[in-house]
């Protein structure tokens, strides 16, 4: 198997250049040099192979005083591309970003079933989109992920599966593949997206009906564990009766958060969305706060983001944030901050494209040690 950090075939010195680039937008050689401490021939070095690899491309020179104009750098947002397939229940979306993360073309949409295995749509969808171009390849799918086998242990996509193996569909491509979960791809997505700070703690929460998931940053980094997989906020038990999960248990936090349960045993006949939007469902609320505050106390994040179709409705949002603070620790209270993921943040393949990117710029944001 191809190592992800092969991605690109860069070395550590351009990839430090192109995280500069990606972080701070356009800079000539020498503000890389002053910012970096790094020998001046070096950078030149780093971006002479930038440049040939089509990653970077150069501006109209700017000339400051006396001397020599300086050339400033960017990344080339035309030349290389990369591929984002995500995979969710029932379906296959995938598409084509250029390095600076925006959509080039049309989706591609595949229907998943017994006709149609994952593995076998995942490999037509990467065969379909990759060409010459294509630096990188990123396949997000929710559960429990092999990072380094490529091994998908269990998901909600495809329940009924059991284990799938996805790495001879990705060996068969030309450009490197890596596979992850789906919160550790939309985390991706945040931390590209927003210049995070490389040593931040970050609890990404995604909120939907019948879907709760997360994903842990340690240090800018996805937690990882012995397997990979999001932080499974979403299988947090209480001793309520929920119909059964895909996992086999009952009370799952995700099972609460439907509609299927706000509706059982005579509830109102409208959709989970539609309560909250209203100030309804409060036992949904105590049971998310709950859950929450227990994770904040637990692992003291720098940040809580608020993420998915639910968190896109501010009142709810607001009384979900106040209920998760008078669960928390006084002295945590007044430090963890709390924010909504505005625009689209539910956009799967928008995170599995910017898994692909981040495999590019910073190859331990995919290394993981192996499921025995």
């Amino acid at each position: 198997m191809e190592s992800v950090s092969a991605a690109g075939g860069l070395d550590a010195l351009e990839r430090e250049l192109l995280q500069l680039l990606w972080n701070h937008g356009p800079m000539s050689r020498w503000e890389v040099h002053e910012r970096t401490g790094r020998r001046p021939n070096s950078i030149g070095d780093a971006a002479a192979g930038l440049l040939e690899k089509g990653i970077v491309r150069e501006k109209e020179s700017i000339a400051r005083g006396a001397g020599r104009p300086r050339i400033p750098l960017e990344i080339d947002p035309t030349s290389r591309t990369v591929v984002g397939v995500s995979v969710e229940r029932g379906g296959l979306e995938a598409a084509r970003f250029s390095l600076l993360g925006v959509e080039v073309g049309e989706r591609l949409r595949r229907r998943l079933g017994p006709r149609a295995p994952m593995a076998e749509s995942v490999r037509k969808a990467l065969s379909k989109l990759s060409d010459g171009r294509t630096l990188a390849a990123g396949v997000s799918v929710p559960g429990l992920v092999d990072t380094v086998r490529r091994r998908v242990l269990l998901s909600s996509a495809a329940p009924d599966e059991g284990a799938i193996d996805l790495d001879e569909a990705c060996r068969s491509q030309c450009a490197p593949v890596v596979v992850d979960n789906n919160m550790h791809a939309m985390a991706a997505r945040w931390r590209l997206a927003h210049r995070a700070a490389p040593d931040e703690d970050l609890l990404l929460v995604y909120l939907a009906d019948g879907a709760i998931g997360a994903a842990v940053l340690v240090n800018g980094r996805p937690n990882r564990g012995c397997v990979s997989g999001a932080n499974e906020l979403g299988h947090t038990r209480f001793f309520v009766e929920t119909p059964t999960c895909y996992c086999g248990h009952t009370g799952c936090l995700e099972r609460i958060c439907s509609t299927e349960f706000l509706r059982g045993g005579g509830g109102p006949r409208v959709t989970l969305e539609e309560a909250l939007a209203q100030g309804g469902a409060p036992a949904v609320l105590d049971h998310l706060s709950r859950a929450i505050s227990n994770a904040v106390n637990f692992m003291r994040p720098h940040r809580v983001v608020l993420a998915g179709p639910l968190a896109a409705l501010a009142p709810f949002a607001d009384a979900l944030r106040e209920g998760v603070r008078r669960e928390l620790f006084p002295a945590l209270s007044s430090r963890v901050r709390f924010e909504r993921w505005e625009g689209s943040s539910a956009d799967m393949v928008l995170g599995a494209g910017h898994l692909a990117i981040a495999s590019v710029l910073d190859p331990s944001w995919s290394q993981a040690a192996p499921v025995e």
